[in-house]
């Protein structure tokens, strides 16, 4: 399958890194069949995702996940 459409529901505060995680599903295409259930009566499948970022040293760490 492909993307029919990416949304940013909150962004992380740095723009490159909210395009860095948009241009990593759009790069992932295409997609495998999905298993029974998961899509929607129209083939759709919606769901939200966080992301995790961190530098050695200790220096920068940064979590945003849904609802936060």
């Amino acid at each position: 399958g492909t993307i029919t459409e990416i949304k940013v529901a909150r962004t992380s505060g740095l723009d490159f890194l909210d395009q860095t995680a948009i241009d990593a599903f759009e790069k992932a295409q295409p997609f495998v069949n999905p298993p029974p259930g998961l899509a929607d009566a129209r083939g759709d499948i919606r769901f939200t995702f966080g992301f995790h970022v961190s530098t050695g040293g200790g220096g920068f760490r940064f979590f945003r996940g849904p609802g936060q």
